[in-house]
């Protein structure tokens, strides 16, 4: 496995096509964990990558299952496709689809979300989710400015790379302050609507808190909503600002 630091969408496709000699007789299985906004721009990707290349596609969407996924991976498979590019739902089921689909002798290609072991992958092609969450810890002790700091962290899915390791790699940052004290960690399972229901019962319970940590976009659209219903939505510089 050759592991890859953040790169573009494109160069996954590219890392797929590397084995099959012309392009125009090749079709890449893309399995993709769920749909949203971000995704959206992935798949336009991989899109206009695919169509560059004078490749074909399969697409498939796992709709936030990994049994559907695991099972839509068998079905490319069956189809006769050449490559797989991944966007796993869970973790450890991508190892298994990866050593199924390199059994059979299909490239399996992952991006976005690491599976948990990586040499079971031909590639893997994204970011660092543990400097995500460093980077946001150290944010918050320096917001805190060595004064109590109340923080509500909000959990991306923890069946998966990005969630996992972006709440370690906080928590870990997070040390340094003993200051900051986290009132509630809530699991979402990249669910909006828990977001925004985790910061209402956050708010309800400290009316002081300082800081929620949300740790993907469309998240932010529930933390909003439940700083407005409190009278918490306040801009940065002003008093009573959430962090």
């Amino acid at each position: 496995m050759k592991p890859l630091a953040p790169l573009s969408t494109a160069t996954a496709l590219s890392l797929a096509l590397s084995g099959p000699a012309l392009a125009q007789d090749v079709t890449i299985g893309v399995s993709f964990d769920k749909i949203e906004p971000f995704r959206e721009a992935q798949i336009k990707a991989i899109d206009a990558a695919i169509e560059k290349a004078g490749a074909a596609q399969q697409f498939l969407n796992a709709d936030k299952d990994a049994q559907r996924q695991a099972s839509q991976v068998d079905t490319l498979i069956s189809d006769g496709v050449n490559a797989i590019v991944a966007i796993p739902w869970d973790i450890e089921a991508a190892v298994t689809m990866a050593q199924v689909s390199e059994a059979s002798g299909v490239p399996f290609v992952t991006m976005d979300q690491a599976p948990a072991d990586l040499e079971s992958v031909a590639y893997h092609v994204g970011g660092d989710p543990c400097a995500d969450g460093t980077t946001a810890g150290e944010f918050f002790v320096k917001a805190a400015d060595g004064q109590p700091f109340k923080l509500l962290e909000i959990q991306g899915g923890l069946a998966n790379d990005n969630g996992i390791r972006r709440s370690r790699c906080l928590n870990d940052a997070l040390a340094a302050a003993p200051n900051i004290t986290v009132i509630a960690q809530v699991p979402t399972d990249w669910s909006t609507e828990r977001a925004m229901i985790g910061a209402q019962n956050a708010l309800q319970e400290h009316p002081d808190l300082n800081g929620i940590y949300q740790p993907w976009n469309d998240g932010l659209t529930g933390i909003f909503s439940a700083l407005e219903a409190r009278g918490r939505l306040v801009p940065v510089g002003e008093e009573g600002h959430v962090v």
